[in-house]
């Protein structure tokens, strides 16, 4: 596949008003469930010590689960919602990628340089 050419993501699936697909509303899960159609880094505890980390368009929330659409490469995985630690939430629409590249702008603005890209 072409590097420019992004797969179309899959229509994000919203959960319904009240208890977000049988998930308490005052838990994690619901939180999480709230931003199902944005971009997100998902950092997961993997046994003691390891810290796994994902990142893609959160398609899904259930009460033990959670699904991450990879755009890049065009599936999805389904993680443990168990294991969830840390989730970073993007604005609707924006990529971490897109955020640094603005950073950088803005950094080399500051100082009076012009933005390079390599």
């Amino acid at each position: 596949m072409p590097e420019n050419e992004t797969i179309p993501m899959p229509e994000p699936v919203y959960p319904p008003q009240g208890v977000q697909n049988g998930v308490d509303p005052e838990s994690i899960q619901e939180i999480i469930a709230l931003s199902v159609g944005r971009y997100v880094i998902v950092e997961f505890l993997v046994g003691t010590q390891n810290i796994v980390r994902r990142e893609g368009v959160l398609t899904a929330v259930g009460t033990s689960w959670l699904v991450l659409y990879d755009e890049r490469e065009g599936t999805s995985v389904v993680c443990d919602m168990y294991s969830v630690k840390f989730v970073t939430y993007f604005d609707p629409g924006a990529r971490p990628d897109q955020r640094m590249e603005s950073e950088s702008v803005r950094t080399a603005a500051a100082r009076g340089q012009r933005s390079r890209r390599y």
